[in-house]
């Protein structure tokens, strides 16, 4: 007895393997730009981040020009200074890689027969990300009447 084997319309062979394939191409895709978008978007934060600590080493810096220049318990002093944060603000927690410069200068000058001293604060602060440097400036001006 011979037995005969017919197809039932299975002329698709091979056909699940190009599917499964393109299928597997597409995941791949996928999977690469969302590992690209997520890489970007932590150097992003990464940046924000470095940018925050520069904004308050650059805060750190006026804030010590201003203390020079208003001594507690006397009178406000003139001013035309840079300085440039020491060795030991680099080691603060938060600080590391980051430095400042500042920058003060003072001017008397005569409004409505009034005598007023005007300063003028710059601080840039500077923080190394390892892939580059991030900076913020700051700006502060001041006016105080002069006492006779």
């Amino acid at each position: 007895m011979s037995l005969k084997l017919r197809k039932l319309g299975y002329q698709q062979s091979g056909s699940m393997l190009v599917m499964a394939l393109f299928v597997l191409i597409v995941l791949t895709l996928l999977a690469g730009t969302m590992i690209t978008i997520i890489s970007g978007s932590s150097k992003s934060v990464v940046h924000e981040v470095y940018g925050l600590r520069a904004q308050q080493a650059a805060h750190a810096g006026i804030e010590s020009l201003i203390r020079a220049s208003f001594p507690a318990g006397s009178a406000a002093i003139a001013c035309s200074v840079t300085e440039n944060s020491s060795l030991s603000f680099a080691t603060i927690e938060g600080f590391r890689n980051c430095t400042y410069s500042a920058t003060c200068s003072s001017s008397d000058i005569n409004f409505n027969s009034t005598d007023y001293r005007y300063y003028q604060y710059s601080s840039t602060g500077f923080c190394d990300t390892g892939d580059g440097i991030v900076s913020r400036t700051l700006y502060v001006d001041a006016m105080q009447e002069q006492l006779p």
